[in-house]
């Protein structure tokens, strides 16, 4: 773990669910594209931090998490893949349904559900759609040639998969 490492410029984490050999991926409207979950870091944030910030922001539409609530559950994660300007955890989907489990713990509320989800299809089939939103809805992308899936991803989401084929 490197938990004091300053993220670079951005950061955030890849879902894995290895039984079906997918990724968890939300789709940006305004991008028309599906992406992965990160963004850039705020202030003096790790690249821990960030990766869990935005996903509880893109995922979760929570934008008040406590920067302590963002340390204590930053603390779980791996090591990170570190590109240029980037850094990509490459977590189990499992802790996406920690992620929730924690936040409800400790009183956050989504607005993107009425109980935050601790399966896949709760996940995907019980989110509350928003058009305002910078993800709308988020689904399983298969892992397998990308060839003719690039101009569907973000060029950012194409490489994280990408790294984790190879």
């Amino acid at each position: 773990m490197i938990l004091n490492m300053i993220s670079k410029e951005m950061a955030g984490i890849l879902f894995v669910d290895g039984q079906s050999r997918s990724v968890l991926a939300g789709f940006h409207p305004k991008l028309n594209r599906l992406s992965g979950f990160g963004g850039k870091r705020k202030d003096e944030e790790t690249a821990e931090q960030t990766a869990v910030r935005e996903v509880v922001e893109e995922l979760f539409g929570v934008f008040a998490m406590t920067p302590e609530h963002v340390t204590e559950f930053s603390k779980d994660l791996g090591i990170p893949h570190v590109y240029k300007e980037y850094s990509v955890f490459v977590e189990p989907i499992e802790t996406v349904f920690k992620l929730s489990v924690f936040l409800s713990k400790n009183g956050y509320f989504s607005p993107f559900y009425n109980n935050l989800p601790l399966s896949v299809s709760e996940l995907i089939y019980h989110r509350i759609l928003s058009k305002t939103t910078e993800v709308t809805e988020v689904s399983l992308f298969a892992l397998r040639d990308l060839g003719d899936m690039r101009n569907m991803l973000t060029s950012e989401f194409y490489s994280d998969i990408s790294t984790l084929l190879s």
